[in-house]
């Protein structure tokens, strides 16, 4: 039920054309079969005016559901947004509130919680909240801990800095990173293929080999930004040959796949998998003259 209705709310299928109503219908089955994931959408469909007599009250409403009935930290965390947020009509904003929320959710184990509170204790996500970097660690590790990628991705952004109270330490982000990419987490994947592509004076050198390690395990989760990338190395011969047919081959590729956010991620996951329906053999010919 959760699978037809997450087609009919994202639409861009013959099968399935976008239609909010058939959705959150199916939504609502789903919920009543005690989903609590289904609960959380329509909420989060209410609280974005996506369905007829949408209201803030309304998400409300639905996510103390879910929370009440099954226990969902999950609905913890979209309410504690709702509070956060102070552009509901007829809904009061009241961070410690949010805040109190998010913190119920985390002692349940939450990543993602934990995760929203070691942003916002950076002091960036919202004025309402002072920065607090003791705090802001304590969260973002112990979501890290539970392999949060965005939370790895972070803490290596403070690490590389040196913010937050960390000391800069290079190698130490680069691993927060290496650990995030190993989750199939695309993101880190292009940032490390990134800081081979042009180095970082004094802290890390360039290296085109390590680079496009990176992109092609990017590209071959769907990144149309890193196939892109491998295109224009295999069209300047940067740490490869110049091969104009294979560049012309990623940048086809690239096109095709469209924005990384698009992708459905369906990769055989094999280590030497450089995007699955290529023909790796063709390109290891090339990545060995």
């Amino acid at each position: 039920m959760l699978m037809v209705a997450y087609l009919y709310q994202e639409g861009g299928s013959d099968a399935f054309e976008q239609d909010l109503e058939k959705a959150y219908e199916w939504y609502s089955a789903a919920a009543a079969k005690g989903s609590a994931s289904a609960l959380c959408v329509m909420a989060q469909l209410h609280a974005q005016g996506m369905v007829d007599d949408a209201s803030p009250a309304k998400a409300v409403e639905l996510y103390e559901q879910a929370f009440n009935e099954l226990n969902s930290s999950e609905a913890l965390v979209g309410l504690s947004a709702l509070y956060m947020d102070d552009t509901f009509a007829g809904l009061q904003q009241d961070v410690p509130k949010a805040l109190a929320l998010l913190e119920q959710a985390a002692a349940m184990d939450d990543d993602e919680a934990m995760l929203t509170l070691g942003q916002l204790y950076l002091g960036e996500m919202s004025e309402q909240v002072s920065a607090d970097h003791a705090l802001a660690r304590k969260w973002l590790e112990a979501a890290a801990d539970r392999d949060n990628t965005d939370a790895l991705n972070t803490l290596g952004f403070l690490h590389f800095s040196g913010e937050a109270g960390y000391a800069k330490d290079v190698d130490m982000a680069i691993s927060l990173h290496e650990r995030a990419a190993g989750l199939k987490e695309i993101e880190a994947m292009n940032l490390l293929g990134q800081l081979y592509f042009s180095g970082v004076e004094g802290d890390v050198e360039i290296d085109f080999a390590k680079s496009m390690h990176w992109f092609k395990k990017a590209a071959a989760h769907g990144s149309a930004l890193a196939m892109s990338t491998i295109g224009d190395m295999y069209e300047e011969g940067m740490g490869v040959d110049k091969d104009e047919k294979l560049a012309a081959e990623w940048h086809a590729k690239a096109e095709e796949a469209g924005d990384d956010e698009d992708w459905e991620d369906d990769c055989c996951d094999d280590e030497d998998c450089d995007g699955c329906g290529d023909d790796h053999e063709h390109e290891q010919d090339h990545d060995e003259e």
